[in-house]
C-alpha cells in the first residue's frame, strides 16, 4: 500500500509531498515530525504541519507545529 506525505506551510501552502511505501510508514511518521520540529534557515519555506494521506485519499495521521 502506498501513501502520500504532505507538508504545508503558513496559509496551508503546499510546499512539497513524498510517496512511501507501507513498510516505510514508521520511519516516514518520525521523519515528518522531525522536520516540523526543526529550524530553517531564513528565506527557506518553514513547514508547519503535515498530512499523511492513505492510496484512496483518506487521512491517516496528521501533524502541526506548536509554537511557544
Amino acid at each position: 500500500m502506498e501513501f502520500t506525505i504532505q507538508y504545508f506551510g503558513t496559509h496551508d501552502r503546499l510546499l512539497y509531498l513524498e510517496s512511501i511505501d507501507v513498510n516505510e510508514l514508521i520511519e516516514a511518521l518520525d521523519r515528518a515530525r522531525m522536520i516540523i520540529r526543526e529550524s530553517h534557515p531564513d528565506g527557506d519555506p518553514q513547514p508547519v504541519g503535515y498530512v499523511i494521506l492513505d492510496n484512496r485519499g483518506r487521512q491517516v495521521a496528521r501533524g502541526y507545529r506548536r509554537d511557544g
